[in-house]
């Protein structure tokens, strides 16, 4: 192995990923739109990282008692709802439907007499008089649609009897403990993990480019009249590369904390999350090396690339939601991921046998998919 010529093909490297426009997009602009992005949608920059929803308001009960006024009260006591008034059902549903609304409530006319006629005997059901609070919601919200149900139903229940007080006492007490123990955290705070992994996935597509541009420039036939060995390209290749991964999540990692990501920081977690990076860039390292010897132009090699972005984007990180499958397990990404959320958000045992099975199964992926790259490398790039 020449080290003069794998440093030489180093520099070489990362003075064409610095002066090509595109690549450079995807090393530095990528992360710092994407980071910025996320930290916009989900809380984190402009309104102190809370989400709030307009609902309407529409009130037709003409009784002189208080539950209508408690009610309302209770329920915009609630700091995600913010509720505006209508005098009519149809124009509280007109901004419904124009999207200006998240969900509308309407109080029937009887609904403070239906009260009263429960506290008036509150065991004779035959006296009461039933009414139905009316709940309209944007079918297109999946916060509103699984949310806002029980929020009108604990307003009720706390205008009926109190806040302090239950509809029914039983001698057992269910008291919710969380399993984990983290800060006051946002949808920002849960996706950040993911966005590391995000940036290295696209290096599998800036090498491919690479690959297929010194081609056609014919500069790897220049390369190969040298005494320069597959192996000194390959490794100049991931020494480089992996290089840039180390710089992506650095980047990533200062912008998230600048915009409030609540990470659990120590030096034996931020080392961790690094290494567990490592061999994530390795592969995409050796899927790129595979990509760009088989394409013939770049837009190939863009096409091919996506290929293997898109499932360990959609199906590795934190776009795949609820318990992993066997898909999700299936990809590289995934293990990266879920590590460093352990790491830096749950602040787990950074030498947890988790940790290190995590490590373990993404170096053998990784160690298969490079071994493969390298192998196709230099069987098809001299051609």
């Amino acid at each position: 192995m020449g080290y003069k010529q794998i440093k030489a093909l180093v520099k070489k490297e990362i003075l064409r990923l610095i002066k090509e426009p595109a690549l450079l997009f995807l090393i530095v602009i990528f992360p710092i739109a994407l980071t910025l992005s996320f930290g916009v949608a989900f809380g984190q920059v402009g309104d102190g990282g809370e989400s709030t929803y307009s609902i309407g308001w529409v009130n037709y009960d003409d009784n002189q008692t208080h539950w209508a006024t408690s009610f309302r009260s209770n329920l915009s006591s609630n700091e995600m709802l913010r509720l505006e008034d209508y005098n009519s059902l149809d124009d509280a549903l007109d901004k419904l439907q124009a999207g200006e609304l998240s969900g509308v409530v309407v109080v029937p006319d009887n609904f403070g007499d239906s009260i009263e006629s429960y506290w008036n005997s509150p065991q004779d059901t035959g006296s009461w008089i039933n009414s139905s609070v009316e709940l309209y919601v944007d079918e297109s919200s999946l916060v509103m649609k699984q949310t806002l149900t029980p929020l009108i139903q604990q307003s009720y229940v706390d205008t009926l009897y109190g806040s302090e007080q239950t509809t029914i006492e039983t001698p057992v007490d269910v008291e919710l403990i969380s399993a984990v123990e983290t800060k006051e955290t946002s949808m920002f705070d849960v996706f950040m993990p993911g966005l590391f992994a995000f940036g290295v996935i696209f290096l599998t597509m800036s090498i491919a480019q690479g690959i297929t541009g010194e081609k056609k420039e014919g500069l790897l036939k220049r390369i190969w009249l040298t005494p320069t060995k597959s192996t000194d390209v390959m490794t100049s290749y991931a020494i480089s590369n992996v290089l840039i991964a180390v710089f992506q999540m650095s980047l990533i990692l200062a912008l998230g904390l600048a915009l409030g990501f609540q990470a659990i920081l120590t030096p034996a977690s931020v080392v961790m999350s690094y290494v567990m990076i490592l061999p994530l860039a390795v592969l995409c390292i050796g899927l790129g090396l595979i990509v760009g010897v088989v394409s013939k132009n770049d837009g190939m090699a863009t096409g091919l690339s996506f290929v293997f972005i898109i499932p360990m984007m959609f199906l590795g990180t934190f776009v795949s939601m609820g318990e992993p499958t066997a898909v999700n397990k299936a990809m590289p990404s995934y293990y990266a991921t879920e590590s460093i959320k352990s790491l830096l958000f749950r602040g787990i045992d950074p030498l947890s046998a988790t940790i290190l099975t995590n490590f373990g199964i993404l170096t053998a992926m990784a160690a298969v998919v490079f071994v493969i790259g390298s192998l196709v490398f230099a069987r098809f790039s001299r051609k």
